[in-house]
């Protein structure tokens, strides 16, 4: 069954109000944090709520030495999409220096390295990947990126030709 733009937005929108009532009521709550960022990312709010949700991500993560992964992790996909790529690799790094198997940190680390012409470091991640068991057709999505990257279309196309589609 689909869902309406409105429903879907409605929805949103309340998913986006309970989640900043659990974070008025605990504001160390790591996972209503990574969800509202997940939400606010798929849902493309504006930038302003974004820098909004990435004050609260600073204070929470800058100055801690035991600062949740998950919570890095989080304000680094902000700040990429904020544009800041800098920031955004080193909230990501962070994060796997804790973590370094996180499949949503490696994946974010390897479009960081593809946005800025990488191939080699992009590769690394994909390796790492691989070794932490991530989804093969995730893996095959970015090998073709990589691949395109380089300039080998044909390997690129193969590489997207053994990925399943539903």
């Amino acid at each position: 069954l689909g869902t309406s733009g409105d429903a879907r937005s409605t929805l949103a929108s309340s998913a986006r109000a309970a989640l900043a009532r659990a974070i008025e009521l605990d504001a160390g709550n790591v996972p209503a944090y990574t969800a509202l960022v997940d939400l606010d990312l798929r849902t493309n709010v504006t930038s302003d709520k974004l820098r909004d949700t990435l004050g609260k991500l600073a204070a929470l993560t800058d100055g801690k030495a035991n600062a949740s992964p998950s919570l890095w992790i989080a304000r680094g996909a902000v700040e990429q999409r904020l544009g800041d790529i800098k920031a955004a690799e080193a909230s990501i790094s962070r994060g796997l220096a804790a973590e370094p198997r996180n499949v949503s940190a490696l994946l974010m680390a390897a479009d960081l390295a593809l946005a800025a012409n990488d191939a080699e470091r992009a590769k690394s991640y994909s390796v790492r990947l691989s070794s932490v068991n991530a989804p093969a057709d995730t893996i095959k999505l970015l090998d073709a990126r990589i691949a395109a990257l380089e300039g080998r279309i044909d390997d690129a196309l193969a590489r997207l030709g053994e990925i399943k589609t539903p």
